[in-house]
């Protein structure tokens, strides 16, 4: 998923083990790894909507 920065830390720090940056330099923009047979089920709903926003907003901006 692509978070802002900030969610992305928010998220990592719920779940380290299935939450985590994508192992790049796309990891440092945000894109975030959620692996879903590990992660909650309230956690990856809230990280889509979480990603969906972001991309409301910038689309607001245009």
């Amino acid at each position: 998923m692509k978070l802002t920065v900030a969610d992305q830390k928010a998220f990592c720090s719920l779940d380290a083990k299935s939450i985590y940056p994508v192992p790049n330099k796309w990891g440092l923009s945000g894109w975030t790894t959620f692996e879903i047979s590990k992660a909650e089920t309230a956690v990856i709903q809230a990280g889509l909507e979480a990603a969906y926003e972001d991309v409301v907003r910038e689309k607001k901006k245009k």
